[in-house]
């Protein structure tokens, strides 16, 4: 796994869905919440989460950086 960016800010909302699926991709054992809007930026919330919890590198963080990409970036 390397640092940077796997998702640019320009998808927009979609970008939670794919961080869902780089979770999924990870080992997240999660169902994608698309027609769930209810709760769609909660399990956004858990995916990350999870990555952060069981997939960062020491010294990084799964997130979004000042430009709204998201990734793996260094502390």
């Amino acid at each position: 796994m390397k640092s940077g960016c796997y998702s640019d800010g320009a998808r927009g909302i979609y970008q939670g869905e794919h961080i869902q699926h780089v979770a999924i991709d990870l080992g997240w054992p999660e169902k994608i919440a698309l027609s769930d809007h209810e709760h769609y930026y909660e399990v956004i919330d858990e995916a990350i989460d999870y990555l952060n919890n069981t997939c960062a590198l020491v010294g990084h963080y799964w997130g979004n950086n000042e430009n709204g990409n998201f990734g793996l970036w260094e502390n």
